[in-house]
């Protein structure tokens, strides 16, 4: 993920989705694409950029998944390409 913009793409095209889902009036479905879209998706994402800046170790992107870890990669995750 050298390109910044491929990676908003990456984090930005499924909100899309999201919204879609949610003006569609199903909450099951839109609690479930949330839930998925943070944890699991923005996970992998995140973690494969830091991983791939050697700011963190594959081994700590579990870590990723506590709630507001990413805050202090916020520098190296959306504003250097």
């Amino acid at each position: 993920m050298k390109n910044i913009l491929a990676y908003y793409f990456l984090v930005l095209f499924p909100i899309l989705l999201i919204y879609w889902i949610g003006i569609s009036e199903r909450p099951i479905l839109l609690a479930i694409a949330i839930l998925l879209y943070w944890f699991p998706y923005r996970t992998i994402i995140d973690g494969t950029k830091l991983i791939m800046r050697g700011v963190i170790d594959p081994k700590n992107v579990w870590k990723l998944l506590l709630s507001g870890s990413t805050i202090g990669y916020s520098r190296e995750l959306f504003f250097q390409s």
